[in-house]
């Protein structure tokens, strides 16, 4: 599983130690790396090291401040204990070893929870229980309720020229439509286009029973639906395709439902093993200095 891990070094800060005589030094931070921007049980996070995470993963300064620090966090727990290790192993074996032993084997499809598995069917119910659906390209030429005189005479004027400029020309393709909207002359009179599902109520898609009704009369490839007038102005519909209605119950869905929703169940898991993890060791960032080492 990938986790968007940060893999700097973060090594610890040079201890002074005992002096050996008089003008001893103690060592110092290397100068090169920059502030120490962050400290995870213990740690030091230096600017440097942020800077090559955002090179290594293409993130912004935060994001890879964000992804050490989660790095140091599960090195911090994969290092708990001082196990011993024949020979000394890379932070980033270890942090790849505590993943596979602790939280990939629960991570599975079948660890989802139910309760997350029923979540996830009602709040996307209506693609599993609905009416029959018919797929339209619209072409509409908006006014609302509200519109002026004017501008309203100055739509309903294009709307009617738009109606002509179909019925002589019997263009009944997708792209054909589209490009239609994108025309100088008919994009200049805001003339629109959209793609979309819709049912035989606003329910079950964008519009209410006025513009509704008439698509759902539409029933093979390329019929158009003529003008359709309702307080939001003009529309034109174009049938593409169409789904016969559903109902399928949640135990006849639980498997899809549990393959569309494992990666992001596992970015939560994930996420609140991190937290757990920050609530052990002491984690601390300082948002006063700067992420990015100066030249």
């Amino acid at each position: 599983m990938s986790v968007g891990l940060g893999t700097g070094c973060g090594s610890r800060e040079p201890s002074p130690g005992p002096a050996t005589g008089v003008g001893a030094l103690a060592p110092l931070p290397a100068p090169d790396l920059g502030t120490v921007v962050a400290r995870v049980d213990g740690v030091p996070i230096y600017a440097a090291e942020v800077a090559a995470q955002m090179e290594r993963g293409g993130e912004s300064a935060p994001e890879a401040l964000e992804a050490l620090v989660r790095f140091q966090l599960l090195a911090a727990r994969a290092t708990e204990g001082g196990h011993l290790q024949l020979e000394p192993l890379p932070k980033a074996l270890l942090v790849e070893r505590l993943l596979e032993r602790d939280f990939e084997p629960r991570a599975n499809l079948a660890d989802i929870p139910e309760a997350a598995l029923r979540e996830a069917y009602e709040r996307n119910k209506k693609f599993f229980v609905h009416p029959r659906m018919v797929e339209v390209a619209l072409l509409s030429v908006y006014t609302g309720p509200t519109m002026k005189p004017e501008p309203r005479k100055e739509r309903t004027a294009t709307a009617h020229a738009l109606a002509e400029y179909l019925a002589k020309r019997p263009i009944r393709t997708l792209e054909a439509w589209q490009e239609i909207a994108k025309d100088p002359q008919w994009a200049a009179r805001k003339v629109s286009f959209r793609r979309f599902w819709q049912g035989p109520t606003q329910a079950f898609g964008p519009f209410w029973e006025g513009v509704a009704g008439p698509i759902q009369k539409l029933s093979r490839p390329g019929q158009s639906s003529g003008l359709i007038v309702d307080d939001s102005g003009f529309h034109f519909a174009l049938y593409l395709d169409e789904k016969p209605p559903s109902n399928r119950s949640f135990e006849e869905v639980r498997s899809e439902i549990a393959q569309r929703v494992h990666s992001d169940w596992q970015k939560q898991a994930f996420t609140e093993l991190v937290a757990n993890l920050a609530g052990r060791y002491q984690a601390k960032v300082f948002p006063d200095r700067r992420l990015i080492r100066e030249p």
